[in-house]
């Protein structure tokens, strides 16, 4: 009897994780379509919008034109939300095959890709331990973070610092910056999909930049979180698997 309830208890588990995994896969497959599908209507109503915004320029009141211009502005901002629906809904497929990486060089090309030079100080280890994982995973990851703090900052010169240590097995990567900071308990809120601390009219946002940031690490082994810093500033620690050459 009780190897006959192992069995159906085994059983029972693999029908649940397969009907898990099933879910998953529409859950996929409906956000990609979806996005997919709507970006094109999208594009067709700023199109218009911008003809008539050209057509009635001297015709329309300045009110008119500003509603104008607030309606592409929020057709804008919703396709950039449905774009991240389609990037997140894309992470755990196709080529992600992990390899030896060597975090330094790849940081600098993030840094000079997203980072205005002009007003930031951004300061980088000598030597950084080398990670295993999918190079277009980690180059997502400091893309995303890189970016909210360049969106977010609040002053003319800012400073950003990045520190890499090893743990057993792991190898932390933390991004600290000098800016407003994110309040301890709004901290978890900030990885959900479509969040933004911040009014999207205020700060230009899709609200999805951190969602995947989490799920791109976490496919990876990994894990992302904050440190509660004393005053202003953000330091957000990821954890990956240490390489071994």
């Amino acid at each position: 009897k009780a190897l006959a309830r192992q069995v159906v208890a085994q059983f029972e588990l693999r029908r649940a994780l397969a009907e898990a995994q099933r879910s998953n896969n529409d859950l996929d497959g409906f956000a990609s379509i979806a996005a997919h599908d709507l970006r094109a209507p999208l594009r067709g109503i700023d199109q218009l919008a911008g003809f008539i915004q050209e057509d009635c320029a001297n015709i329309l009141p300045p009110s008119s034109q500003d509603c104008l211009g607030k309606l592409r502005s929020r057709v804008k901002r919703l396709d950039g939300m449905l774009q991240g629906l389609l990037s997140y809904s894309r992470l755990g497929h196709g080529n992600t095959e992990r390899e030896l990486l060597n975090p330094r060089p790849l940081l600098e090309a993030v840094i000079d890709m997203v980072i205005p030079m002009d007003k930031f100080s951004v300061t980088l280890p000598e030597k950084m331990p080398h990670i295993f994982a999918a190079d277009a995973k980690f180059n997502l990851v400091f893309r995303n973070l890189l970016a909210n703090v360049v969106k977010h900052h609040d002053e003319e010169r800012w400073q950003v610092v990045v520190t890499s240590e090893i743990y057993d097995d792991m190898v932390t990567i933390a991004v600290e910056d000098d800016g407003p900071g994110i309040p301890s308990e709004q901290q978890q809120r900030v990885f959900q999909l479509f969040t933004t601390l911040n009014a999207r009219d205020d700060v230009e946002s899709s609200g999805m930049g951190l969602a995947l940031v989490k799920r791109a690490i976490e496919g990876e082994g990994g894990s992302v979180f904050f440190e509660n810093l004393a005053g202003r500033g953000t330091k957000v620690i990821t954890t990956w698997m240490m390489g071994k050459a």
